[in-house]
């Protein structure tokens, strides 16, 4: 073999190498660095966010992370195109549709989360979606039919969306018998937020941020379970504006004064056929 054609293969395979280490570097800081350490920890996330975005734009997963950064930093654009080509990039990634679906859920786009949860391989994984949907779109009887029908019937989701649906119905007493089931059932599997949603749900706001605080307790100091609660859905459709929800959301610097400072502008990649998401 010519040594010249043997080097140039040996340096292009480093080159591979070195990316796709670098790639792995950077996908895993920017998911350990969206736990709040520092006072500047948001604004280090977006920058290894965008540069995990600039060396693999087209992997699923990196999309899926950054849209899960970019809801948490209240991106509202940015979100929703991150959260569409993660799954345009991978069709058949239940956590990237699932992270979508969430999106949609907390700008009310509930057509496109309707249709996105039927096109999916399995829209039965997403049944308490699409309760939720149900809800939001006032359409309690057939939320309440759902529910009957979940195969899920004794875990904490199931008595969560039980408690909402009932309470939309104005059975306030089987509502609360689901929501005290629920609370026995967090005590096992530490489903502390599936307390706090179905008390904002229900208006018991104060309550509400004593169990979204429960569960911010769980989360470990490396991890990024903190966005699970500080951008879920439900608790900031029902609880922004409401002052301790605001104060603990500025305690985790993510108060919309201040990550109005963050400066998170990735390039984003085109949609597999331009200009078309499947579901839409």
């Amino acid at each position: 073999m010519n040594p010249c054609v043997h080097d140039e293969a040996r340096v292009v395979i480093a080159i591979r190498k070195l990316i796709l280490e670098n790639i792995v570097a950077c996908r895993v800081r920017a998911h350990w660095w969206t736990a709040p350490r520092r006072r500047d920890y948001h604004a280090a996330a977006a920058q290894l966010h965008q540069r995990s975005l600039e060396l693999d734009p087209s992997n699923a997963d990196v999309l899926r992370l950054s849209a899960i950064f970019a809801t948490l930093i209240r991106r509202t654009d940015l979100m929703i195109r991150l959260a569409e080509l993660s799954v345009d990039r991978d069709p058949l990634c239940a956590i990237c549709i699932q992270r979508l679906v969430d999106v949609y859920l907390l700008l009310d786009m509930l057509d496109e989360a309707d249709r996105l949860m039927l096109a999916s391989p399995d829209p039965e994984a997403y049944w308490s979606r699409r309760i939720l949907v149900r809800l939001l779109k006032g359409d309690r009887a057939a939320a309440l039919k759902l529910v009957e029908a979940a195969e899920a019937g004794t875990g904490p989701v199931r008595f969560r969306v039980g408690a909402m649906v009932l309470h939309d119905l104005g059975r306030p007493a089987e509502a609360n018998a689901q929501l005290e089931e629920l609370k026995r059932q967090t005590q096992v599997y530490g489903h502390a937020l599936a307390v706090a949603q179905a008390y904002a749900w229900m208006g018991e706001r104060d309550l509400a941020v004593d169990w979204a605080e429960k569960q911010l307790q769980l989360a470990t100091p490396a991890g990024y379970i903190y966005f699970f609660v500080l951008a879920d859905p439900i608790l900031r459709r029902k609880l922004d504006g409401f002052a301790r929800w605001d104060d603990l959301q500025r305690r985790y610097g993510v108060g919309p004064d201040q990550v109005a400072r963050i400066r998170f502008a990735p390039v984003l990649p085109e949609p597999r056929v331009a200009g078309t998401l499947h579901w839409r």
